[in-house]
């Protein structure tokens, strides 16, 4: 039992280095005796990419937005209907989704702020086309400020990128909350007394870059960022907590696994396999489970009740990922 939980730990490693270097994301301790850190640094990447698919458009108070260049209108409306379209948007990101590295030297260089304290993107409007081959859009002086749910993008304003202090502004998270209030209801804190809070853009990125999280008060109430915070290492708490989800699963997976019930060891015990030794590879369909003497043999649970695959599945290779992985190891062979 303890050979295929440690099995599925080194499998999930190595292919959270594979897809690290897949997507070519920045990644200063590959290769080195540390790679767990591989898990944290694509579920860095994993939780900031935009999925594409078809999204409503919904704004806060600040639109329509006024003192911004004709062009820069533009390519708002060509960014919303994207989201609309269910195009990829990516490109329009920040770069620092590939340029962030939990393992850099530099804290405040391990992962998004913004994003990963009060859970906002940052988009370029650019009125330039993508350019075909090209991984990003021009980059813009004038930046979109959104919340990116799984079929709603709320867009919360639109900022030059020239304003100090943007990226700690307060402004952003209390348009959102005078918004939709609704959707900022869960973060606001009722069971505990705040009796300080930082006052000043600079403030909240000093406390960031030491890993300390604090609740912004708007209206006589104190609110705790979307985004889930940073850890006292200054990554997204919120993908710390995306891998104890895999690790998690992946554990209870590797126990029922070796429970002698389950229909896998009954198959191979059909096939005179006793003693099977069981890994987690990927396929051209997503994450498998094989076995290292009947390789030909491989088994997951896209439509079936098993829970803890699934979570592992979606969490470590979803969909989106698999095409691009899988061009990364053929590219190795």
């Amino acid at each position: 039992m303890a050979a295929t939980v440690e099995q599925f730990w080194a499998d999930i490693t190595t292919l959270a280095l594979k897809l690290v270097q897949a997507y070519g994301l920045t990644y200063s301790l590959s290769g080195s005796t540390a790679d767990e850190m591989a898990l944290q640094r694509w579920m860095d990447y994993r939780l900031r990419h935009v999925i594409a698919q078809p999204r409503k458009v919904v704004k806060s108070s600040r639109f329509p937005v006024q003192n911004v260049p004709a062009e820069i209108n533009k390519a708002l409306s060509v960014l919303e209907a994207k989201f609309t379209n269910g195009d990829d948007v990516n490109p329009y990101l920040s770069k620092t989704t590939i340029a962030n590295d939990v393992s850099a030297a530099k804290q405040m260089r391990r992962t998004d702020g913004l994003w990963a304290d009060w859970g906002i993107h940052h988009l370029h409007l650019t009125p330039e086309p993508l350019l075909e081959g090209e991984r990003f859009s021009k980059r813009s002086g004038w930046l979109l400020f959104a919340r990116i749910y799984e079929d709603v993008v709320a867009l919360i304003d639109v900022r030059s990128h020239d304003e100090k202090d943007l990226w700690t502004q307060e402004e952003l998270l209390k348009t959102f909350i005078d918004s939709w209030p609704e959707q900022a209801e869960p973060h606001r804190i009722s069971t505990m007394q705040v009796t300080s809070a930082p006052t000043e853009p600079g403030d909240v990125k000093s406390l960031r870059n030491a890993g300390i999280v604090a609740p912004v008060e708007h209206n006589g109430q104190h609110y705790f960022g979307f985004g889930g915070g940073v850890t006292a290492a200054v990554t997204s708490s919120a993908a710390s907590m995306a891998c104890v989800n895999v690790i998690r699963n992946a554990h209870q997976l590797a126990l029922w696994l070796d429970s002698p019930d389950n229909k896998i060891r009954v198959e191979l015990n059909g096939l005179g396999i006793s003693q099977p030794k069981f890994f987690l590879g990927v396929g051209d369909h997503g994450l498998v489970i094989a076995e290292r003497t009947k390789t030909e043999h491989a088994w997951n649970f896209p439509e079936s009740n098993q829970r803890n695959f699934i979570a592992v599945q979606d969490g470590l290779l979803p969909a989106w990922a698999v095409p691009t992985l899988m061009d990364h190891l053929r590219s190795e062979l």
